[in-house]
């Protein structure tokens, strides 16, 4: 009687002959290399996005970790230190937390530790931007209160014979930017309707 043979599964199958790229990319994230690359495309994005969208030429910019926050000034603030913020986030490309999709780069609305956060965050509903989702849409108990409203980027149709289409993203950031400035007053009157109604 010939010996049975062992076989791994289909996800070891694959964890193992694609080993050699598992450890190459952890290398790469272990240096920062990654870190220090997406940094930098959203330096290059802060140099782009006035280019394209005007409006915005004015606006402040800071780049925290690897997400990039974008807000028209002194009217968005509503804690001492921080902003109701436009967002471009990476940061899940390098520490996933679904492993699948849902971790590729999002553009999307910001609100900090606010106490009107939920407020706020009922209100956007009324924005219906194409292409957006508002946290009221999902039944997840872990997405994160501070993104009510995003967009995904996702990255799969980018990819073309395994290089990544750079400009295919940034562009389609700028667009999702633009449709998020496009309600900049909207939300403006958002920010200030509910802090008077708390008063």
């Amino acid at each position: 009687m010939p010996k049975r043979q062992f076989e791994f599964s289909p996800s070891v199958r694959l964890f193992l002959s694609n080993l050699p790229t598992i450890r190459k990319v952890q290398q790469m994230l272990d240096e920062g290399t990654v870190t220090a690359e997406l940094k930098q495309f959203l330096k290059y994005l802060v140099v782009r996005l006035p280019e394209e969208l005007p409006e915005v030429k004015t606006w402040e910019s800071e780049i925290v970790d690897e997400t990039l926050y974008l807000f028209p000034g002194k009217t968005w603030r509503v804690v001492k230190d921080d902003h109701v913020a436009l967002c471009i986030d990476m940061h899940e490309c390098i520490e996933p937390a679904y492993y699948g999709d849902e971790d590729d780069p999002f553009v999307g609305l910001y609100v900090p530790e606010w106490k009107h956060l939920h407020g706020f965050t009922n209100h956007l509903k009324g924005l219906h931007i194409p292409g957006f989702e508002h946290i009221s849409d999902h039944k997840e108990s872990d997405l994160v209160e501070n993104i009510p409203l995003w967009s995904t980027v996702h990255l799969a149709p980018l990819v073309k014979q395994a290089k990544l289409d750079l400009d295919g993203l940034a562009k389609a950031m700028v667009d999702r930017i633009g449709k998020l400035v496009a309600e900049e007053e909207k939300i403006t009157k958002l920010i200030s309707k509910v802090r008077q109604r708390a008063v």
